[in-house]
């Protein structure tokens, strides 16, 4: 049967549980099954009938999207890995770009855009976290 990997976040929703056995020839079928064991979880994976936007599958290291999302085929020895997306914001002082000391001027959710401006859109592209690992931890200095 295949498992699916739960994150931490989602563990109060499976009793804890990390590895979940399901039944299914498609990771849509899996998740059905998974809800089905957990039907707490429905509302965190799925809106009506679809994946949610931000809940990313992942077959090893292969992104479902990529494939043929919840009709990608899977086998019994299959690992699906469930993977939110993060989201945050910044705190209200941070710096206005990453490649200068802090300017002590409040610019709250601007700080994106502005690091966006500084570095290129390519620089947040190759690296979508990056950005936020290094202003957070100038911010908080």
């Amino acid at each position: 049967m295949p498992k699916i990997r739960i994150p931490t976040p989602l563990r109060a929703y499976t009793d804890g549980a990390s590895d979940i056995q399901v039944a299914g020839g498609t990771v849509g079928e899996a998740l059905g099954n998974l809800v089905e064991q957990h039907p707490d979880l429905r509302l965190h994976l799925f809106q009506d009938d679809e994946l949610r936007s931000f809940v990313n599958i992942f077959i090893g290291d292969e992104d479902i999207r990529f494939m043929q999302g919840l009709d990608t085929e899977i086998e019994a020895s299959d690992s699906l890995r469930i993977i939110p997306s993060i989201a945050g914001g910044m705190p209200p002082r941070a710096t206005h770009c990453i490649g200068r000391l802090r300017c002590g001027k409040p610019h709250g959710g601007q700080v994106a855009a502005a690091t966006l401006n500084h570095w290129g859109r390519g620089a947040l592209q190759s690296h979508p976290l990056s950005w936020m690992r290094l202003v957070g931890e100038e911010a908080l200095r």
